[in-house]
């Protein structure tokens, strides 16, 4: 449960206590299933057999995958 809460204070009395909390249950199995999923796939790309990369519009390689460097002999970072 997500929740914020507030003391309300008269006169250095606590007052009164404002709390407002909600349920974020949802919210935290999708994150849990984007990190299984995002797990799957950072493994099936790391141990690939085909070479596998991703590049930004430039053109810049923003991932190359380790088979890269068997099948060409370059390091990711060459």
């Amino acid at each position: 449960v997500g929740q914020n809460a507030q003391l309300l204070i008269d006169e250095g009395v606590v007052a009164g206590i404002f709390a407002v909390g909600r349920d974020i249950t949802a919210q935290k199995r999708g994150e849990q299933a984007l990190a299984e999923s995002e797990a799957r796939h950072r493994f099936l790309a790391e141990h690939s057999v085909d070479m596998l990369s991703r590049s930004a519009p430039d053109g810049a390689l923003l991932y190359v995958s380790p088979v890269c460097e068997t099948i060409l002999g370059y390091t990711p970072e060459e």
